[in-house]
C-alpha cells in the first residue's frame, strides 16, 4: 500500500470527498484513504437492518454527548487513558449495554429490609439499577431503585420494602442502565409456591 506524508494542515483529515473516504486508524493514528463502497445493490437481512438502526441511534447519542462538555469529559478522560478517540468510545458505549453479572438472594428471607445484592457492570459505568418483584401472575408486588454499594458502581444493593408470605412464588427482575440508556436484565425465580 502506498504511503504519503500529509501536510500538517491535513493531519486530522477525515470524512468523504467524492468517491474517496478518509479515516484515521485507531491503532497508530495514521490517515487512511480508501474508495467508498458501492452498497446500492445490497439487500440487508433483518439482523443487519436492526444493527444499522442501533448504530444510527449510537451515532445520535455520540453527537449529543459530544455537544455537552460535562458528559463529554467522562469519555475524553477514558480516551486519553486508552489512547483512543472519544467519539468512538461514545459509540462503543451506546452499542454495548450493561451486563447484570450476578444477583445474590442468599440474604432475602421475605422480610422488609432484606438485602438483594447485585453485580452489574459496563465499560463506562452503570448509572441506575431497578429491582422489580412480581408474583406468579406477573402482578408487581414492589419496585424500587438499588443503591450503589461500591464505587465505581459495579456493586449495588436493594433493600426489600415489604414482607411476603414464605410460601408465595415470586420473580425478581433486575434492570441495569448505563449512560447511553442501554439496558441489561437478569430474571431470577426466588420461591416456588
Amino acid at each position: 500500500m502506498p504511503k504519503a506524508r500529509l501536510n500538517p494542515m491535513f493531519r486530522q483529515f477525515y470524512g468523504r470527498l467524492g468517491d474517496i473516504v478518509f479515516r484515521r486508524s485507531s491503532k497508530d493514528g495514521e490517515s487512511i484513504a480508501t474508495h467508498a463502497p458501492n452498497m446500492s445493490k445490497v439487500e440487508w437481512s433483518e439482523a443487519q437492518v436492526a444493527h444499522r438502526k442501533r448504530f444510527r441511534r449510537a451515532v445520535i447519542y455520540a453527537r449529543r454527548v459530544s455537544a455537552d462538555p460535562q458528559a463529554r469529559a467522562v469519555y475524553e478522560e477514558m480516551a486519553n487513558q486508552q489512547g483512543r478517540i472519544p467519539f468512538r468510545l461514545m459509540l462503543a458505549d451506546a452499542m454495548h449495554p450493561p451486563t447484570v453479572k450476578k444477583v445474590d438472594l442468599s440474604q432475602f428471607h421475605e422480610m422488609a429490609g432484606d438485602p438483594i445484592y447485585i453485580h452489574a457492570c459496563d465499560d463506562f459505568g452503570v448509572i441506575h439499577v431497578t429491582v422489580t418483584i412480581t408474583d406468579a401472575n406477573g402482578t408487581c408486588l414492589e419496585k424500587g431503585n438499588a443503591m450503589p454499594a461500591s464505587l465505581p458502581g459495579t456493586q449495588w444493593v436493594y433493600r426489600v420494602q415489604g414482607t411476603f408470605p414464605p410460601d408465595m412464588y415470586a420473580r425478581v427482575t433486575v434492570t441495569a442502565e448505563d449512560r447511553a440508556r442501554g439496558v441489561g436484565t437478569w430474571i431470577e425465580e426466588v420461591r416456588d409456591g
